[in-house]
Parts: C-alpha cells; structure tokens; sequence
C-alpha cells in the first residue's frame, strides 16, 4: 500500500459505500471531476474565496444575539468560527452504479 500510495498516476481513496479502499486511474479521476464542474447548473465559478467574509458575517451576526441577550456567552463560544479552511472537492466512486461515476 505505501508503494501505490507513492505512484502519482493513481488515487486511492473509498468507495461511496461498504468501506471499500478503491484505486483510480488519476486521469480518469480527473477527467470524472471536471465533468462535473462543467455542470453550471450544480456549480458556478467563484472570483474570490468567500470564506474570510463568510466567518467574519457569522461571528458579527453571533455577537449580535449576544449582546441582544438572545443566546448566552457560552452558546456565543461554540456557535463562533474560527480557523476555517478552504474546503476541498473530491468525489468517492459509486461502484454499485453503471459507469462508476462520482
């Protein structure tokens, strides 16, 4: 495993379901993925990563309900956000469906 794991030509990731470990062909990876994308009805391009304003929004909206006394100081702690990453797109293969897609 640690030698495939090492081959930049494939991927190797699990199956949508029955905790399958699967290998891909990193072409035919790719190639599923962009497919996708090109979907402009399920996503769009963005010009600019939204998720700096995103968490400054949801922590500006928190302090309101805090100092309106609508949530306590604790509430407060756990609804903030902080160290958020970007988050990344990859696809699991549904083996059990017909030209294996994404």
């Amino acid at each position: 495993m640690q030698q495939l794991k090492k081959d930049p030509s494939i991927i190797i990731t699990k199956a949508d379901k029955g905790n399958i470990t699967t290998v891909l062909d990193k072409e035919w990876y790719d190639n599923k993925i962009n497919k996708m994308l090109d979907d402009e009805d399920s996503y769009k391009c963005l010009e600019t990563n939204p998720t700096a304003s995103t968490t400054k929004n949801v922590n500006k909206f928190v302090n309101n309900l805090l100092e309106t006394s609508k949530i306590t100081k604790e509430a407060s702690f756990r609804l903030k956000t902080s160290d958020v990453t970007t988050l990344r797109l990859y696809g699991l293969p549904k083996l059990h469906k017909e030209n294996i897609p994404l």
